[in-house]
């Protein structure tokens, strides 16, 4: 057995290179791979058991951002996020101390090398400032594609190695830390925060993005663009977003990327992401001359991320795409259930049998509708119209919101999981009980921090740090991947599949396994060809399947699968129903529909999503956001940054059912909206 002496009697120690209240941070050789590495020691002793906790649970946070560049060693886990972003080579606790191993960046810091180019009155060229933009704004929207806030980035932040690359640094520290680090941290260091934080409102990833134009303007004006004499007044200043404006110098777009970005109003501004993969190009591409002069860019400041959603149905060598009309706006969640669906802008929403439940950022759970089983959490069997917060989750931060036909998980950021519902094949992993209508801790055999939940039907599913699933519910057809039991009232590890997963998806005779290697995995029900093996044949045990490239999103639907890959393909197989006709019954009224099928046994492909080189040089980019199956169709939920369609000119009543193709290409009616807005109470992000 190795102690925390011995893994500590691998460093030698050579200086202590800062300090803090809660910490310190050191310079070492590790002896077994000949490096200097920095290990920050965290006291543990000046803190509550709960803020001990909190500081854990960010470590494995960390420690779960995952990446092509891993690097392990004998005694933890150790991950490289992007080049952009330090090396998190893992911790361990000693003598009532955390200590946290990360690269060492040896030539300093991107404040130091401002103040040094300042001194000699050395000004960035706009080639170079875009490109250390690049690598910030790279390792940034890494960070938030995995949920995580920087809450602390500055140039100090920002560490320099010898071979000219950045590495962004203490990222998370702060979080991890008490809520009086907070505090300290936001008066020692205000220059950096955004009007939201500065004015005490909730914030999102968007205030690391202003941070990021804080930095922009650093490199551009060798000064901060928020200073003042006294705290109150810098406030004041950041909140009116006083500043003064880059000079001529900078080309227009580089110019308007600040102005974008330091505005108030947060929604408005670029995600990381965008300012990566198209500002900061488009802005490079005009300074190094290699734009062609023939080409007319779109006015950067008019790419948007929006999301359009599609019904699909695929029959025979007919594709039909109909979209569905929703305001311009960019999707950040749906689901869908046999009785509706439900898309939002922000925070997470989950839609089960005549109910619906919603996350917001601040971790609230929200729910509405039919409460005859217990599926609301209000502790009654009421039903309720409007989105009302569950009570007893105040105290909790969630994190994640899965829905089943009738049940409900939830998953907080601790790792605890909470069911509620119908439990009528087990599927709340409460053993017995046959309904709860108060969320309920559920206890999962297993030593790792619970990461993903999973919940569709009569189903559910957990995933850990390790990457093993775990499952209970209705196991018909062995879908969940259990041998003799149709019933699994606790949940159960999947102790056959050897692989590590990264996500399941429940269908309701069969289900899909995507492994964190992107292969797929089928298990269930085979009679109508949805398992994608070349038959009908009923399967004992999972199948492995093939596919071109690999798997990023699963609908697995009644009698067929679709698969979405990451080239923006979509495949399709199984038994697909096509309604060829409705109608009532003479003397019920009853509706009445006459269905065809269609049966394919091997993936096929039926999409493919692509932006032509015009279209790329212009920013305009289309990628696939999620796939839903519902009956007899496929929800596709499609991302993009082109501009959107033109409207009909008012006054063309005449025809308006016509051949809509007569006077715009590509043109889509966009002047009705058939959906409905709901406001969730007290949470304007949802509106």
């Amino acid at each position: 057995m190795i102690t925390q002496n011995d893994r500590f009697a691998n460093y030698q120690r050579i200086k202590c290179i800062g300090k803090g209240a809660f910490g310190t941070a050191t310079l070492y050789h590790k002896l077994s791979t000949n490096t200097e590495v920095v290990i920050k020691e965290i006291f543990l002793s000046d803190m509550t058991e709960l803020e001990k906790q909190l500081a854990f649970n960010e470590v494995e946070v960390l420690a779960s951002l995952d990446h092509t560049n891993i690097i392990r060693s004998s005694y933890v886990t150790t991950r490289v996020i992007t080049n952009s972003i330090f090396r998190y080579m893992g911790n361990f606790e000693k003598d009532g101390s955390l200590f946290i191993e990360m690269e060492y960046a040896n030539s300093g810091n991107l404040a130091q090398l401002i103040n040094s180019r300042k001194e000699r009155n050395y000004p960035f060229k706009e080639a170079d400032i875009v490109d250390i933009m690049m690598q910030i704004t790279s390792g940034i929207s890494y960070m938030h594609s995995c949920k995580i806030l920087h809450r602390d980035l500055k140039t100090a932040n920002i560490f320099l190695n010898r071979n000219s690359s950045l590495k962004i640094g203490d990222f998370g520290i702060s979080k991890i830390m008490t809520t009086r680090i907070q505090a300290q941290t936001v008066v020692g260091t205000p220059y950096y925060l955004s009007p939201e934080m500065c004015e005490g409102q909730e914030y999102d990833e968007k205030s690391d993005v202003w941070a990021v134009g804080c930095i922009l303007y650093e490199l551009a004006k060798f000064h901060k663009p928020f200073e003042a004499t006294t705290l109150p007044m810098l406030v004041n200043k950041i909140s009116a977003c006083e500043y003064e404006d880059l000079d001529d110098s900078y080309s227009v777009y580089l110019r308007q990327l600040v102005k974008d970005i330091l505005q108030k109003d947060f929604v408005s501004r670029p995600s990381a992401s965008e300012i990566n993969a198209v500002r900061l190009p488009q802005i490079l591409s005009l300074v190094i001359g290699q734009s062609n002069k023939n080409t007319s860019l779109t006015p950067i400041n008019m790419i948007y991320e929006r999301s359009v959603l599609y019904q699909l149905s695929s029959f025979g060598d007919n594709i039909s795409m109909t979209p569905v009309e929703l305001p311009n706006k960019k999707i950040i969640s749906l689901s869908a259930s046999q009785t509706h669906c439900i898309a939002v802008t922000f925070g997470i929403c989950a839609a089960g049998e005549n109910f619906s439940t919603f996350l917001s950022k601040d971790g609230l759970v929200y729910s509405c509708g039919d409460g005859r089983k217990g599926c609301l959490g209000h502790n009654s069997w009421h039903s309720v119209l409007r989105p009302t917060i569950i009570q007893s989750l105040l105290t909790q931060s969630i994190a994640q919101i899965q829905c089943g036909s009738n049940h409900v998980l939830a998953l907080a950021a601790d790792g605890k999981v909470f069911s509620w519902g119908s439990s009528s094949h087990g599927q709340l992993g409460l053993g017995d009980k046959k309904f709860c209508f108060t969320p309920t801790v559920v206890d999962v055999n297993g030593d790792q921090l619970i990461k993903k939940i999973f919940a569709s039907y009569n189903s559910s599913a957990l995933l850990d740090s390790n990457g093993s699933l775990f499952a209970c519910g209705d196991n018909v057809y062995k879908k969940l991947g259990f041998d003799n039991q149709s019933k699994i009232t606790h949940f159960q590890q999947l102790k056959h599949i050897q692989d590590k997963v990264d996500s399941f998806n429940i269908g309701e005779t069969h289900s899909i396994i995507i492994t964190k290697s992107k292969s797929t995995i089928a298990l269930g029900r085979n009679n109508e060809g949805q398992l994608g093996i070349g038959h009908c044949k009923p399967c004992v045990i999972p199948q492995r399947l093939e596919l071109p490239s690999g798997a990023t999103m699963v609908a697995c639907g009644e009698s067929y699968t679709a698969v979405g890959i990451n080239t923006n393909a979509l495949y399709l197989w199984g038994t697909y129903l096509k309604v060829i006709c409705t109608q009532s019954h003479e003397k019920t009224g009853e509706i009445i529909e006459s269905k065809v099928s269609e049966q394919t046994l091997q993936p096929r492909c039926i999409l493919a999503l692509y932006s032509s080189e015009e279209r790329l040089k212009a920013g305009h980019k289309i990628w696939l956001g999620s796939i839903i199956s519902i009956p007899c169709n496929l929800l596709v939920l499609v991302h993009t940054t082109a501009p959107p369609p033109l409207k009909k000119p008012e006054g063309d009543k005449e025809e308006k059912y016509g051949d809509k193709t007569k006077y715009f290409s590509n043109w889509m009616d966009t002047n009705v909206d058939y959906s409905s807005q709901t406001t969730l109470p007290n949470t304007p992000q949802f509106t």
